[in-house]
């Protein structure tokens, strides 16, 4: 299985040791390269290892440089890396700050601080299964990757779960699911929004619930009975 080449720069250097644990703990996905601590080291290490993914602050406080311009810069250069934003500011602040309609094409997600570094890692790995993907195109690599753990849908859902995914057009079957292909419902699912999303920026880049006549507590309800899956099958055991 090949991994996934992962920067991660920081100018606070003990919490990018604290996400490189983390992530090492939590993923057998990635190989963390190396830790930049100031932008010019994220500058030349993007050169000198040509990563996969950086996992990027923003504020440099004693750089004229952010985390954001190296973004905009690798992307205006065409460079083939992809980053996450990690960051105590907004979406919708980013924007405005650096004059962006949207976020650039080579971010792959966006994780607001505060969060719970569990949540930190299943982002990461979330955004970036594509990639994963990509570079893991040899039969059985999905398998061996989620260590054969396989989770019965079917049983752990109810039918009012199961009601709510149909009109999202996510069908459950009577199978053993791979946690690969739970992660791909939880993706398709992920697709909406809910009205009541303290992040209204969000819209841009997902479908209203309204459409499909989803209520925001239905959402929320099978939102938090996947979570209960993840900690059940997947994460924790």
């Amino acid at each position: 299985m090949n991994k996934l080449k992962v920067l991660i720069a920081d100018d606070y250097r003990p919490l990018a040791e604290l996400a490189k644990g983390f992530i090492e703990k939590g993923s057998k996905k990635f190989e963390i390269i190396d830790l930049a601590t100031s932008s010019k080291e994220e500058i030349e290490m993007i050169e000198k290892y040509k990563p996969d993914i950086v996992i990027t602050d923003v504020v440099r406080k004693v750089e004229d440089i952010s985390g954001f311009d190296i973004i905009l810069k690798c992307l205006a250069e065409e460079k083939d890396v992809r980053f996450i934003l990690y960051t105590a500011s907004t979406r919708e602040e980013l924007l405005y700050k650096y004059k962006q309609d949207k976020m650039p094409s080579n971010v792959l997600c966006f994780i607001k601080k505060p969060f719970k570094w569990d949540y930190f890692v299943i982002e990461v790995e979330q955004a970036s299964l594509p990639l994963f993907e990509k570079i893991n195109n040899a039969d059985g690599w999905k398998e061996d990757y989620y260590n054969n753990k396989y989770i019965n849908l079917f049983e752990e859902l109810t039918e009012d779960d199961m009601y709510i995914l149909r009109k999202l057009n996510i069908y459950i079957e009577k199978k053993l699911y791979s946690k690969y292909e739970f992660d791909i419902i939880k993706q398709k699912f992920g697709l909406f929004y809910n009205e009541n999303e303290d992040e209204p920026d969000e819209k841009e880049y997902k479908k209203s619930l309204e459409d499909v006549f989803v209520s925001n507590k239905e959402y929320n309800k099978v939102l938090e009975k996947f979570d209960e899956i993840d900690n059940k099958h997947v994460y924790y055991k």
